[in-house]
């Protein structure tokens, strides 16, 4: 693996939780400010999502994930 690959690798990585933040957040009709009240949960430790957002939350991670694995895959053939 050369550098460039390393770099290009790291830069796919390291833009994933934005990337699923931008897109929840589009999805859901969210703020950046609702997603991280989202994320910390209630005071009483009450889940503050409801089913359907968690399901749409996960096949949002899901379609990100898979995607960048798609990409990853085609440095591994070099």
């Amino acid at each position: 693996m050369d550098i460039k690959t390393l770099m290009t690798l790291h830069g796919s990585i390291t833009a994933m939780p934005i990337m699923i933040r931008t897109e929840i957040c589009n999805e859901c009709g969210w703020s950046i400010p609702t997603y991280y009240r989202k994320v910390k949960g209630s005071a009483e430790g009450q889940p503050s999502i409801s089913r359907a957002e968690a399901e749409k939350i996960y096949s949002i991670v899901k379609k990100i994930f898979t995607e960048q694995l798609s990409q990853m895959e085609i440095y591994e053939k070099k």
